[in-house]
This record gives C-alpha cells, sequence and structure tokens, in this order.
C-alpha cells in the first residue's frame, strides 16, 4: 500500500490535544486493537474499530486516516477518499494528500488525484513520494512529456530511490527516448534487485536497438527472477524469432503459452514457430486455440489458412481466408494469391 502509517507517538500526540487522560488511555487501546487488526489483515474489523473512535471524537484525525487506510486496503475508493478528505479538513498533512491522491488515482479520476498531489508537494517539494505518484496521475491520463518532468524531480530529489529511477527509465521508453531509458534503468536494476520490470524493460530496449546479446541476457536476468514471467518469455522468444532461430523461439513460446494459454497473441506466435520448424499438425493446434480464444485474430487466420495448405486441406484454407476477408478483405486477397496464385 502507497500510503503512510500514523506512528504511536504521532498518535499519543493528538489524543493528548482532544481527550482526558482516562478517556485517552481508552482511544489508545482502541487504536492499538485497531492496527494490531489491520496489521492481521482484518481491514473491516479495523474499519469498524476507528468507526467506533470516530463517533466518540469526530475531531480524531488519526483515526479518520486510519479508517481511510483501512477502507484503501479493501478498495473502497469512495469511502478512503471521503476519510481522507475529512482528515485534511482537520489538519493537512502531505502524507494524507498522498494517500488521497493514490486512492483517486486508483479509481481512475486522474486529474483530481493530481491536483491531491500537487497540494501534498506544495507543502514539501523535497520529498520523491509525492512526485512519484503525480506522474504515475500524469501518465494515467496519457500525458507522459509532464510525467516524465515529474520522474526526473523525485530522481533528482532522490537519487536513490529505485521507484524513481524505475518510473523516469519507464517514461523515457513510453516516449521511445530508448537511449536515455537505459540509465535510469540500469539504476533501478541494481537499486531494487527483486523487481523483473527493469531488467525485462531493458531486453526491450536492447531489442529495439538491435543489440541482442545484450537484450538476451537481460532477459535472462529477468527470468532468474521469475522463471514463468509471460512477457519475458515471449519477448525473448520474439528475439530468437526474429533472428530466424526457431527452435530457440519455439521453446521460449512454449513456456510462455505454459504461463497464460488466454493470450492469443502467444498461441498464434506458438503457431508461427511450430510453422517454420516444420510441425504443421501443432502449428495448426496453435492457431486454433488462438482463434479460440479472438476469432478475428487476423495473423492466427492467416497462419491456420497456411498451415491448412501443407496439410492438404485445400478447402479448409480458403475457409480461414473468407473468415479474414470479414475483417480484412484486402488481406484476405493478399493471402489467396500468395497461397492459390
Amino acid at each position: 500500500m502507497r500510503f503512510a502509517r500514523l506512528s504511536f507517538a504521532a498518535l499519543a500526540a493528538s489524543l493528548a490535544l482532544a481527550a482526558a487522560p482516562a478517556a485517552m488511555a481508552d482511544q489508545t487501546a482502541d487504536f492499538k486493537k485497531g492496527l494490531a487488526a489491520y496489521d492481521a489483515g482484518d481491514f473491516r474489523g479495523a474499519a469498524n474499530i476507528f468507526t467506533s473512535i470516530i463517533q466518540a471524537n469526530p475531531k480524531e484525525w488519526a483515526a479518520w486516516v486510519d479508517r481511510g487506510n483501512a477502507y484503501y486496503a479493501l478498495k473502497e475508493w469512495d469511502k478512503a477518499a471521503s476519510d481522507y478528505k475529512q482528515a485534511l479538513s482537520i489538519k493537512a498533512d502531505y502524507d494524507t494528500w498522498v494517500s488521497l491522491g493514490n486512492t483517486l488515482d486508483n479509481d481512475g479520476d486522474y486529474p483530481a488525484a493530481v491536483n491531491a498531489y500537487r497540494a501534498a508537494i506544495a507543502m514539501d517539494g523535497r520529498k520523491a513520494s509525492a512526485w512519484i505518484e503525480l506522474g504515475v496521475a500524469q501518465a494515467g491520463q496519457k500525458n507522459l512529456t509532464e510525467a516524465l518532468k515529474s520522474y526526473e524531480n523525485a530522481a533528482r530529489l532522490e537519487p536513490k530511490n529505485g521507484r524513481a529511477q524505475r518510473q523516469l527509465g519507464d517514461a523515457y521508453y513510453g516516449l521511445e527516448r530508448f537511449q536515455d531509458a537505459i540509465a535510469p534503468f540500469e539504476k533501478a536494476e541494481k537499486l531494487l534487485p527483486d523487481d523483473i520490470i527493469p531488467p525485462r524493460r531493458l531486453g526491450d530496449i536492447y531489442q529495439e536497438l538491435k543489440q541482442n546479446e545484450l537484450s538476451a541476457a537481460a532477459y535472462d536476468r529477468a527470468l532468474a527472477i521469475d522463471a514463468n514471467d509471460f512477457q519475458a518469455l515471449m519477448n525473448k522468444g520474439n528475439l530468437y524469432y526474429n533472428e530466424g532461430d526457431y527452435g530457440t523461439a519455439l521453446a521460449l513460446y512454449r513456456r510462455g503459452v505454459k504461463a497464460d494459454s488466454s493470450n492469443a497473441w502467444a498461441q498464434s506466435y506458438l503457431g508461427d514457430a511450430y510453422y517454420n520448424t516444420g510441425a504443421f499438425s501443432q502449428a495448426r493446434l496453435a492457431y486454433d486455440a488462438a482463434l479460440a480464444i479472438d476469432s478475428q485474430h487476423a495473423d492466427a487466420l492467416k497462419g491456420g489458412a497456411r498451415v491448412r495448405l501443407q496439410l492438404g486441406d485445400k478447402a479448409g484454407a480458403r475457409a480461414m481466408i473468407e473468415r479474414l476477408r470479414k475483417i480484412d478483405a484486402k488481406a484476405a486477397d493478399a493471402l489467396g494469391k500468395e497461397l492459390f496464385p
């Protein structure tokens, strides 16, 4: 979760302002119960405990924040946002503005999230966290240029913040500034050794730059983190397929399809690899699996037509072409001329 928890020291200070000693002791006990429930994963129970504190003392800032945290964990975005706003009406706080922004971002309200993050930055622009989240919200608005500026600020403020470096690399990548993306992703990989995204993305970048050895090595580092990562398996398979090494591509595509058999593109790529290794019956099965997922998958229809012709099924090949014609008449005409000149 992306929000900050109130420390017991801050909690005691907050309660001291609002309650007599006996009441403060009771509320402190209730807070401990609520936080214990939260830490145990009983978010609904925690919310209920914080509700009882709010009912007894509606001005208790910490209770609004912690109930907001519980609702956030339950993905009840409207309730979480309402509680964070109520807490902010009692006391402005950097972390609460960030938590509100995260809630609004998760709910898809990117403009409101941007406003919340900017309010946090107005309170303290020296912390990277709000700049990072501002960039995420701006990227959600498809404004990568502004997101890049936010990530650059975050990385400048905290050069050893792995997430800032990773997001900076992602913004460069999204803007197709591949060379610029390399350095922040390399930094992120060192700072976040268990995060698969930096090495996987470096594999993609080096593949774009035709630096295939570096690409394969980066994918290997990603797969050392998760041997069944679908994207790394498929993208590394593409690397070898484009080099004409269909056997290696086939092995990687098979692993990718095992990781996610519901992806039509993966099944179609698997069909291509089988086809180019001469395993036509298996290629047909893979293309048919792609079409079972997406009946209008153009590449699977093309592959399905070609492999049926290889298997001697001319009628089946023509049927695939006619199905393609309903999607793309020009492509169907070209395929028909290719297969039946």
